[in-house]
């Protein structure tokens, strides 16, 4: 795993913990083979390009845990953005937003996972997409990262970007070793942009610079994996994503019904 650098609290206080000597460990319980094998395939995926990925060390059957190399002085990619919001510079984040798309869309062209289950959209999103006409196409079926997002991408000193947290985040993938459409992984990346759930989501400035990130993002992608991106469908699965999260972190009705109507409200006039 990577470590952040910064005086903020380290977010490998939560569910990882240090181990010394140059390593992390993370608890999968049952699943800890799983997510090992999806580890090392990602190592492999990106073995010779130049982004960064911790390397998967051992599995511990018994314990469900798993240790990863350990790598010091990084920054989330999240954090930098919510910097640049802040000071007004925007450059630096902006080639690290390419970088990330090139990342993704190298790591769909060179994944491979030998015992993926498919992935399945939910039933609203099945419905929104046949009133839409689209047609979801075999050949945009990729293995999944399962949680791509700016929150699991680390910068360091060298303005090398890398990927950590192949995990399922749980609301919108339920299993790290997962075949399917590769606009599940953007929209991941892309609905973060204009998360409803942080006031900022609603300031002129992080909109506008928001907007930029996710036009440049789906481009570069597009210009690195060689497949055109339908923006219609990313904008279904943006929401999908943000409704799924609100539906997995509150039962009640009308507390679902209000992060709907902030996702709405979030996710507007993005092109």
């Amino acid at each position: 795993m990577f470590r952040r650098g910064s005086k903020k609290r380290d977010r490998y206080t939560i569910g990882v913990e240090y181990c010394g000597q140059g390593r992390v460990a993370k608890s999968f319980g049952s699943h800890a083979p799983v997510e090992f094998e999806k580890s090392r395939a990602m190592e492999a995926a990106l073995a010779g390009t130049p982004y960064l990925v911790p390397r998967a060390l051992c599995c511990d059957l018994h314990s469900g845990r798993v240790e990863f190399e350990y790598l010091a002085n990084t920054s989330l990619l999240q954090e930098m953005m919510e910097e640049a919001y802040e000071t007004h510079r925007f450059h630096r984040v902006l080639k690290l937003n390419d970088a990330a798309a090139e990342l993704l869309a190298t790591l769909h062209q060179r994944l491979v996972l030998s015992r993926a289950r498919e992935w399945h959209a939910p039933a609203f999103l099945v419905q929104r997409i046949a009133r839409g006409g689209v047609v979801l196409l075999d050949a945009d079926n990729v293995f999944l990262h399962c949680d791509f997002s700016p929150v699991n991408l680390l910068v360091n000193g060298d303005d090398r970007i890398g990927v950590i947290d192949a995990s399922p985040n749980t609301y919108f993938t339920d299993y790290a070793c997962l075949r399917g459409h590769r606009v599940v992984d953007i929209a991941t990346y892309t609905a973060k942009l204009f998360w409803p759930f942080r006031l900022r989501s609603y300031s002129t400035v992080w909109r506008r610079f928001a907007v930029t990130l996710r036009r440049r993002f789906v481009s570069r992608y597009e210009r690195s994996s060689g497949h055109a991106i339908d923006r219609g469908l990313l904008s279904m699965f943006e929401f999908a994503v943000v409704r799924r999260f609100a539906e997995w972190k509150s039962k009640r009705r009308v507390v679902r019904w209000a992060a709907s109507e902030l996702g709405r409200a979030a996710l507007a006039h993005r092109s």
